[in-house]
């Protein structure tokens, strides 16, 4: 199983497409989205709906803060807001970062949290857990490249928009 996982695209259909390169390229079973699909607010960027629809079999969709719920109605895929998904007996909580992160933990059991939200991408231990950040495809903050993730063979990857490699976590 191989999931790859972006965050914050907020309407970017420029980054969008470039993501689609490396989609195919990685060939992951599912697509993590974390969250902020949209910009702030109401969004009828057909493109972009349009190239996340054709994906809607592949994609596991996490509601950002940014992502409000009129929006359903232009997309062919669910939104969750938060949840756990299950790679080789670990437990991985899915959330975009608004609610829960880091420094603001669910009152559930978890190996590994992802989140997006604030645009940094990061892939932390704490307390026998990994808390790990895919950072933004579109608008990074604090000197972060545009990235994305890849969980596959037992490992978190963190890689920018070319495909290289900025961190790596054994899981």
């Amino acid at each position: 199983m191989k999931y790859l996982i972006i965050s914050d695209i907020h309407g970017s259909c420029e980054c969008m497409k470039k993501m689609i390169d490396n989609i195919n390229y990685e060939k992951p079973n599912n697509i993590i989205v974390l969250g902020d699909i949209f910009s702030y607010g109401y969004s009828s960027d057909s493109a972009l709906i349009d190239i996340l629809n054709k994906m809607k079999d592949k994609l596991i969709v996490i509601r950002g803060n940014c992502d409000k719920k009129i929006n359903d109605v232009l997309c062919d895929f669910k939104f969750y807001d938060n949840l756990m998904i299950e790679y080789n007996n670990k437990k991985i909580f899915l959330t975009h970062g608004h609610i829960y992160n880091m420094d603001s933990l669910p009152d559930i059991n978890f190996d590994i949290m992802l989140h997006g939200h604030f645009h940094m991408h990061y892939i932390k231990k704490y307390d026998n857990k990994i808390f790990a950040s895919p950072g933004s495809i579109s608008i990074p903050r604090n000197n972060s490249e545009n990235s994305y993730m890849v969980i596959e063979n037992n490992k978190i990857i963190l890689k920018n928009l070319d495909r290289n490699i900025i961190l790596e976590e054994e899981i």
